[in-house]
């Protein structure tokens, strides 16, 4: 359902290549995961706000209703973006991996995209930039962009929640996007006993928010790519079908779309 992944709204904005600026997260989050930061408070200065970046997946822009939508009600979205900051002359690609590219490295595809879901460990990322200026930085969601915890690194990410974290094609092979998806964690797969049933979109979120909520002394960024609203479609943790769903690569269901 919508609602289940418009619960982001006190911090996340959800369309595509919206970027949302702020200087304090007062939440409380309840996450298995953890996070310790060994850096002065001094960081915390005016002039370095924090950063929370989400792409959503196969989403078009005409989708939330700010945007002209009439499909689907989108009040939290709305509220975000009236809020937020919001870049209407933000060019991409209309297919997932490529607008990631495009995003991370701020060129385009015919510049460096050469092998489909594999970004050369050469290339420079938003990531990079915002940790040599002292940020705290995180990415969650969907990777495929190959190289495992070497390449995550590399490309300025410290912590990270990813699917897909090496090279699949097709991607589907990497099995689940959503109900126990396999989840690759600050250098290895989680176990299948934490993420047998866990919805995939659940515990980035959780891992993101926990992210925010140790990093306040200091700045942060938070790069969420969310695999939400790619097929397969499947049921939530909100919906009935969800504990009987078959969580098998290309099970899917339109009317779970979204």
């Amino acid at each position: 359902s919508m609602k289940h992944y418009l619960r982001f709204s006190a911090v996340f904005i959800f369309t595509a290549f919206i970027m949302l600026l702020f200087t304090a997260c007062e939440k409380s989050f309840k996450s298995a995961n953890t996070f310790v930061s060994t850096e002065p408070e001094n960081l915390r200065i005016a002039d370095k706000p924090n950063i929370v970046f989400i792409v959503g997946d196969d989403i078009g822009y005409e989708i939330p209703t700010i945007d002209g939508g009439r499909s689907y009600s989108t009040p939290n979205i709305d509220r975000l973006s009236r809020e937020g900051m919001r870049f209407l002359q933000c060019r991409s690609a209309p297919l997932c991996s490529p607008s990631r590219f495009m995003i991370l490295t701020g060129k385009y595809n015919f510049r460096n995209y050469t092998i489909w879901g594999v970004m050369n460990r050469s290339q420079r990322t938003i990531g990079n930039m915002l940790k040599d200026a002292s940020y705290a930085t995180c990415y969650a969601g969907k990777w495929q962009l190959d190289g495992g915890d070497k390449s995550i690194r590399t490309f300025g990410f410290n912590n990270y929640s990813v699917w897909c974290p090496f090279k699949q094609c097709p991607e589907d092979l990497e099995g689940s996007r959503y109900k126990g998806a396999k989840i690759y964690q600050d250098g290895g797969y989680l176990s299948s006993t934490i993420t047998d049933s866990q919805y995939s979109e659940d515990h980035f979120t959780d891992y993101v928010m926990n992210f925010i909520d140790s990093n306040k002394s200091r700045p942060f960024f938070a790069y969420y790519a969310m695999i939400l609203c790619h097929k397969a479609f499947s049921p939530t943790p909100d919906d009935p079908e969800y504990p009987d769903w078959l969580a098998e690569p290309g099970h899917s269901d339109t009317t779970f779309f979204p």
